[in-house]
C-alpha cells in the first residue's frame, strides 16, 4: 500500500522540495504515510490487494 501511496504523492514532493534526493523524498512520505488517517490508509491498502488480485489472475 505504501508503494502506490509513494507513486502518488513522490512528484508532489520533488516539486514543493526539488533539492531532496530520492532516499530524502521517501523520508518525507514515509512520515506522511504514518501520519496520515486511517481511511486513508485503507483506500491505498484496498487498491494493493486489487493488483495482487489482477496479477495472480494473470499469473496463476
Amino acid at each position: 500500500a505504501y508503494i502506490l501511496y509513494r507513486r502518488d504523492r513522490h512528484t508532489l514532493v520533488k516539486q514543493s522540495e526539488p533539492h531532496l534526493s530520492n532516499n530524502e523524498v521517501s523520508q518525507v512520505l514515509g512520515k506522511a504515510w504514518n501520519a496520515e488517517p486511517p481511511e486513508v490508509r485503507q483506500r491505498y491498502k484496498e487498491m494493493s490487494e486489487k493488483i495482487k488480485r489482477a496479477l495472480l489472475e494473470r499469473y496463476p
